[in-house]
């Protein structure tokens, strides 16, 4: 208990917290414009960072993480367009809550939601990371192959409706991961006489590429195309959430915020697997189900308490294991690379100077969301109102770019990100995810490692990876998670299918 009261000793300074309020602020903002999300402001900000002190920078960055998943509700809920796509469930029943008059109450059980479901999966993420820290030291190459491959296979049957698309995506991630020098033995692959490509494709610029300058070149066709925004009020009005109507809610906050968790320890699959589920179940369980999307703040406080549990859960595979969790945490990944950490176990034996301090950090974080939420709607929702398509596509490619090259300092690093933005803006064209992709560029070098380093020791022997007993019952669990992701993902896909069809029928249905 001493060890971790002097660990988390360092998180309580004044820089530090005000910092990781001023990020989670700042997330609340971004993630409330629709088309900017945390993923985006994360990836931009990360080389930014660099030759900063750890502690502030990771603090800034987790507040960003939290406050983004919150902050995409409001815009859910006034404007009918979900800042995010883990929002788009609240939109079933905040709008509706908004042609009412209520949407304050809407988005004080958002705020309530989000917050209460946040620090529940951080209890659970710090229960769970002492317990599972020594559960690791169990793991051989063998081990960490078997479950890099897990991963691997988790984010191939939740890559959307084709899984073969999904494996095209992972494999192209794997393949662009082998480019430069090998990492046993050093010798040039796949780098056809270009010098730059002896060190590989950075991961940052690749993925501040595939995530930001590719959404930026879709908000900029949108905008070019004159799409007009669906914009029902922007104003915040109705009644305030009651202390009755929080407590009627307790089991759906509870349930959701499990759900959440469970969701976000699973590698890649994220928050809007863990929205959409959170709501269908609030209204499977509900004695009203027919009553949803009509206004209902269940439907309210479900997706929001589901999403925001997902942060904390996403980060336990990668501390655990040095596997991300979700597309957020491959970014945070890679921050912590450019910082000198190596997420895994020696990260939780050797670092706990920066392990408890992230726990403070996520806990300010979404105290911040419950504190600061409701006092920022007026001003975001005059924000809203203001943006402009265009204007903010111009910043995000151009702020992608100079991230980019604020890597290294190189204009090879903007170039990379220009082309994975027209690579991931190409894909999605044609309706494969670039999620996969970004998860194997990360997990392909390691994956390759762990192989290599088992045959070395083992003398080219295959038979450890299928007769150590840890390692045959990853394999089971791995293919036992993978079948049911691939089950949940259909159900989801098949649930946001059924829910496009609905939503213009919505307005006469709550009018």
């Amino acid at each position: 208990m001493e060890a971790i009261f002097v660990g988390v000793a360092p998180a309580f300074t004044l820089l530090n917290l005000l910092i990781v309020v001023c990020g989670t602020a700042a997330g609340i903002v971004i993630g409330a414009i629709p088309g900017l999300t945390a993923t985006m402001a994360i990836a931009l900000l990360v080389p930014f960072t660099f030759g900063q002190p750890i502690l502030p920078a990771t603090a800034f960055l987790l507040g960003i993480y939290c406050g983004g998943m919150y902050g995409g509700s409001i815009s859910a809920i006034l404007l009918r367009v979900p800042g995010a796509p883990c929002n788009a469930a609240t939109v079933f029943d905040g709008y509706p809550l908004a042609l009412k008059g209520q949407s304050g109450k809407a988005i004080a059980m958002s705020t309530v939601a989000s917050g209460l479901g946040g620090l529940f999966s951080v209890f659970v993420l710090m229960v769970s990371l002492s317990t599972l820290s020594q559960f690791v030291l169990m793991f051989g190459t063998e081990e960490y192959f078997v479950l890099t491959v897990f991963g691997i296979m988790i984010v191939i049957s939740l890559s959307g409706r084709s899984l073969t698309r999904g494996f095209l995506s992972a494999a192209l991630g794997l393949a662009i991961g082998l480019v430069g020098l090998d990492k046993i033995m050093p010798y040039p692959r796949y780098t056809y006489g270009i010098t730059p490509l002896l060190t590989g494709f950075p991961v940052v610029p690749a993925l501040i590429g595939l995530f930001c300058l590719s959404q930026g070149f879709r908000m900029l066709e949108d905008a070019l195309s004159d799409e007009a925004r669906t914009t029902s009020t922007s104003a915040v009005s109705g009644r305030r959430l009651t202390l009755a109507e929080l407590w009627s809610v307790r089991r759906t906050l509870l349930r959701s915020s499990v759900i959440g968790t469970i969701v976000g320890i699973i590698p890649a699959a994220g928050p809007n697997i863990a929205a959409f589920l959170g709501y269908a179940e609030a209204r499977r369980s509900s004695p009203h189900p027919e009553k949803f999307g009509t206004g209902l703040i269940e439907g309210v406080a479900a997706p929001e308490a589901a999403n925001n549990a997902v942060p904390a859960g996403a980060l336990l595979p990668l501390l655990s294991f040095g596997i991300p969790g979700d597309t957020v945490t491959a970014i945070l990944m890679g921050a912590f690379l450019l910082h000198g950490y190596t997420p895994g176990p020696m990260m939780i034996r050797e670092n706990t100077a920066l392990l408890y301090p992230m726990f403070v950090f996520l806990l300010i974080a979404n105290i911040s969301i419950l504190l600061i939420g409701l006092s920022m709607i007026r001003p975001i929702s005059r924000i809203l109102a203001l943006t402009s398509g265009r204007v903010l596509a111009g910043i995000v490619c151009v702020f992608s770019v100079a991230g980019g090259f604020a890597y290294s300092g190189q204009i090879n690093e903007a170039l990379i990100t220009v082309l994975f933005g027209a690579m991931g803006y190409a894909l999605e064209k044609i309706g494969i995810s670039i999620v996969p992709m970004s998860i194997t560029l990360i997990l392909g070098p390691m994956l390759e490692v762990y192989f290599r380093q088992s045959l070395i020791a083992n003398e080219g022997s295959l038979a450890p990876f299928f007769t150590r007993p840890l390692a045959l019952a990853l394999w089971g669990l791995a293919l036992v998670t993978a079948w049911a992701s691939y089950r949940v993902n259909r159900r989801v896909a098949a649930a946001e299918a059924a829910a496009a069809l609905e939503p213009e029928a919505m307005p006469e249905r709550t009018a």
